[in-house]
């Protein structure tokens, strides 16, 4: 049985980390790679590696081989937990990273309004400063630009667009983790 991969999609404080907690929590054997937490350790232990402007290569190289140890390591289920955004990225990532020999590839889109984003950042602990930069979450969210994924990107494509669809995307997903 082909291992499960499955990308998060969206737009900051749209849920994907915690969706992917939840998924971790009720799918056996899988990990978590989450660029938040590759970022947050760059900007704490090398802040002068992190670029003010621009794409942030080595955060990108960080998940890119954590993502490879994860893969030649492990026989985990991996949720895979950033924003891309970009259809050509998502592609790009699915293509060189995950084989389809390998996964069975799932795509979860948070297409949450941005109401609903700068809702749940009011209500958030987290610092309201993006790291890089002075750059705000609110001002993120006005600035991020999706281009929702198309089915034909992977194998599988759910859509979140409510706290209540969390639920069945999940279950929909451990039901295909146990066919065989």
């Amino acid at each position: 049985m082909r291992r499960l991969l499955i990308l998060t999609v969206g737009k900051t404080h749209t849920g994907k980390s915690t969706f992917a907690r939840t998924l971790a929590e009720q799918l056996p054997n899988s990990l978590i790679i989450d660029q938040d937490h590759h970022a947050t350790f760059l900007n704490t232990h090398y802040p002068r590696l992190v670029p003010t402007r621009g794409t942030n290569n080595v955060k990108h190289a960080l998940t890119r081989f954590v993502s490879s140890v994860a893969i030649e390591r492990t026989d985990a289920h991996l949720i895979v937990c950033n924003a891309n955004l970009s259809r050509v990225n998502r592609l790009c990532l699915l293509n060189e990273q995950y084989p389809p020999t390998v996964f069975h590839r799932i795509i979860v889109f948070f297409d949450v309004s941005d109401a609903t984003a700068l809702n749940r950042i009011k209500q958030s602990d987290r610092s309201s400063v993006v790291i890089r930069g002075e750059l705000t979450y609110e001002t993120l969210i006005q600035k991020q630009v999706v281009e929702p994924p198309e089915a034909d990107e992977a194998d599988q494509l759910y859509v979140i667009r409510e706290s209540n669809d969390v639920n069945s995307v999940i279950q929909q997903i451990k039901q295909r983790q146990s066919v065989k």
